[in-house]
């Protein structure tokens, strides 16, 4: 494994003495997923959103399709044609990077934020060595802001056929959004952002 897979302990520790004038850090990460054989996630695209920070990914397919059992295939199709609109073989970003892609951001943040058990537990599992806080949004009582800003839309799901597709950059800005008051940064602190820059160049 890279050296530069993981930020040592005191430099996260330096980041978060750095940037203690902000409110709390917190984001949002959403995915839109297919399913294996054994009902569990396979995430074909990530979003993740706090602030201005916005950084998304569409993966590859772990493996062929010919290793899907009927069932899975099915609810895979469905899922394509019917909720996401993401082809099994699209992507532009290996899947053994997700894990790596997921710390990498993540690790800058307090607390995460999505929705549903299910990713969840998956998140959790992969951000437990990095001690950062998994909540399910369904557990807390969300606040909608009162000026609706419109919310952004990758470019796979921006045009006019894609729109009755769920996209996991807008999922993700929603519940952002939406989050209570007091765990949402008022401003982007610029250490955040040059560390997205520089993450960027390493994993697209």
């Amino acid at each position: 494994m890279r050296c530069f897979l993981f930020w040592p302990q005191f430099q996260r520790a330096k980041y978060r003495e750095m940037s203690n004038s902000h409110d709390r850090k917190s984001a949002v990460v959403e995915m839109q997923c297919f399913v294996d054989n054994e009902g569990r996630f396979i995430v074909k695209e990530l979003a993740i959103v706090s602030g201005n920070i916005q950084s998304h990914w569409v993966f590859k397919p772990p493996y062929d399709s010919t290793k899907l059992d009927n069932k899975a295939l099915r609810t895979n199709r469905w899922a394509e044609k019917y909720y996401h609109g993401l082809a099994w073989l699209s992507g532009d970003t290996p899947y053994e990077a997700l894990e790596r892609i997921i710390r990498r951001f993540c690790i800058m943040f307090d607390r995460i934020y999505t929705r549903g058990s299910e990713k969840c537990t998956l998140l959790t599992k992969i951000l437990e060595p990095l001690q950062v806080k998994v909540i399910n949004v369904d557990t807390i009582a969300l606040t909608p802001p009162d000026d609706q800003k419109p919310l952004p839309r990758c470019l796979r799901h921006a045009s006019n056929q894609a729109l009755n597709h769920r996209c996991a950059l807008h999922k993700a800005s929603l519940l952002y959004q939406n989050l209570p008051r007091k765990t949402v940064p008022r401003h982007c602190c610029p250490i955040v952002s040059s560390a997205v820059e520089s993450f960027n160049s390493l994993t697209l």
